[in-house]
This record gives structure tokens, C-alpha cells and sequence, in this order.
């Protein structure tokens, strides 16, 4: 017997906001949120509450340049 399984996806999912903004402000905001690895500069760590930051600046250039919520934008990184 086969058993059926219910996933509830919303309609809107900022990744954003899931992956970063939802953890400021709890006990995980200063937990590695990231492990950054680069050939050159060796490895790095960011915190929920740091990539957050930088997340928010990010939307901050986006939005300045005239892009608006539901706008799509590919972004390309080494």
C-alpha cells in the first residue's frame, strides 16, 4: 500500500526572507549560515544575521535601479 504525502507549497516563496530574514532576531541570527569556499581566498563563514545584511543590500541596489517586487533578475557568480 502506497501512502500519499501532502505537501503545502505557497504561492509566493521569497528565498530571501526563508533562508536568512526569518533568523534575525532568534537564537540562530550569529549561526553559520554559509560556507564560503574560493580557490584564491581560501574559506569563509557568514552568519544568518550577516547575509542577511548583505541580502538586504543587494535588494537596496536592485531597487534603485528601478526593479520591483515580482521582477525576475538573473544573477551570475563565479
Amino acid at each position: 500500500m502506497s501512502k500519499t504525502i501532502k505537501i503545502e507549497v505557497p504561492e509566493f516563496l521569497n528565498i530571501g526572507v526563508a533562508c536568512t530574514s526569518s533568523h534575525v532576531g532568534t537564537a540562530k541570527e550569529n549561526n553559520i549560515a554559509m560556507v564560503i569556499e574560493d580557490d584564491k581566498l581560501g574559506t569563509d563563514e557568514i552568519t544568518y544575521k550577516e547575509l542577511a545584511k548583505k541580502s538586504d543590500q543587494v535588494c537596496n541596489f536592485f531597487t534603485g535601479i528601478g526593479l520591483e517586487p515580482r521582477d525576475r533578475v538573473l544573477v551570475c557568480l563565479k
